[in-house]
């Protein structure tokens, strides 16, 4: 029967999505986070979220930058990216003068 095999692959990538989820948030947990990589991971998180909850949120931005805003993943890693190297340079730059 076709469904069993519909509900086993479902179950399948359920149970590697949350080994994923569960194993990313483990090695951020067991990294030393200062208030930077905090703010950085939590505002990408919060970011890559919303894509799925809130799609409509994201569906006025210009059609050059609707790539980025269509994936949760995308968003959320070059949200992460831009953030840690804007604030690192933002902590450096602070601490010249």
């Amino acid at each position: 029967d076709w469904s069993s095999d519909v509900c086993s692959s479902d179950l399948i990538l359920i149970y590697v999505t949350c080994f994923m989820i569960f194993s990313g948030l483990s090695i951020i947990m067991t990294s030393k986070l200062d208030p930077r990589k905090t703010f950085s991971v939590g505002i990408a998180l919060i970011f890559g979220l919303s894509v799925d909850f809130l799609p409509a949120l994201y569906s006025n931005f210009p059609k050059i930058l609707q790539p980025i805003f269509s994936s949760s993943l995308v968003l959320a890693t070059v949200l992460a990216i831009v953030l840690n190297q804007s604030l690192s340079w933002v902590t450096r730059t602070g601490t010249r003068q």
